[in-house]
């Protein structure tokens, strides 16, 4: 099993992002004098207090803010082509996202939270229908709501 997959079994989302549960009171197996790892429920902020975790996702975060992002097409033929119609969304993800970050800081904080939280959600400002601004949102602000009328669900 990964380290990967490791994690997310241990990080069991609810409503508010993490476990809600405490340490049980018989976390340590007292007749056998062993610890289980089954025996601990894990929270992302638990995590944070863990410096291998915390090393990982500063190592993995890191490396995925300085790719450059590059727009690309479908074509036929099932090959991929750079598509230049949209400068202003090419600016925004790779240069300035918003007044308050920097495309690498957006970048490496949209990653960390994903790993963290298993998700990372963005704010989408449009002027004239242009993206202008990615504006990022705390995970454990964010409520998946039912769309009564159209179907499906938003956020």
């Amino acid at each position: 099993m990964s380290i990967w997959s490791e994690i997310r079994r241990k990080f069991k989302m609810t409503k508010f992002g993490g476990s809600v549960q405490q340490l049980p009171d018989s976390w340590w197996n007292w007749e056998n004098n062993r610890f289980s790892p089954d025996d601990i429920v894990a929270d992302p902020f638990k995590a944070l207090g863990a410096t291998p975790i915390v090393r990982a996702i500063n190592i993995v975060a890191g490396d995925v803010a300085r790719t450059p992002i590059e727009i690309q097409r479908h074509e036929e033929g099932n090959r991929w082509e750079t598509c230049d119609e949209y400068p202003k969304l090419t600016e925004v993800l790779n240069e300035i996202p918003n007044s308050h970050f920097s495309s690498h800081e957006f970048r490496r904080w949209m990653t960390a939270t994903m790993m963290l939280w298993g998700n990372s959600f963005a704010l989408i400002s449009r002027v004239g229908g242009e993206v202008d601004e990615l504006i990022p949102v705390r995970p454990w602000d964010m409520t998946l709501l039912p769309d009564t009328e159209n179907g499906g669900w938003y956020y």
